[in-house]
């Protein structure tokens, strides 16, 4: 499935502190929702994932929030 997002754009977020960022982007950006199971008969649990975006003059903020069961994150 294809999603748009319109991504705002936040005058001065790349001046702010990580902490202020944060708080600019719960309030100000787009929230949406990660809907998609890329191996669904592999891994059927969906956790609640949902994230929040917009940008500056000069980058990309994302802040991701993931709720579930047994979550495993790897780099």
């Amino acid at each position: 499935m294809k999603k748009v997002l319109s991504v705002p754009f936040i005058p001065g977020l790349k001046d702010q502190p990580l902490e202020k960022a944060c708080e600019l982007l719960e309030e100000k950006a787009a929230r949406q929702s990660v809907e998609c199971v890329n191996w669904p008969e592999q891994f059927p649990y969906k956790p609640i994932t949902i994230f929040d975006i917009a940008r500056s003059e000069t980058a990309l903020y994302i802040k991701y929030f993931v709720r579930g069961n047994c979550l495993l994150a790897l780099n």
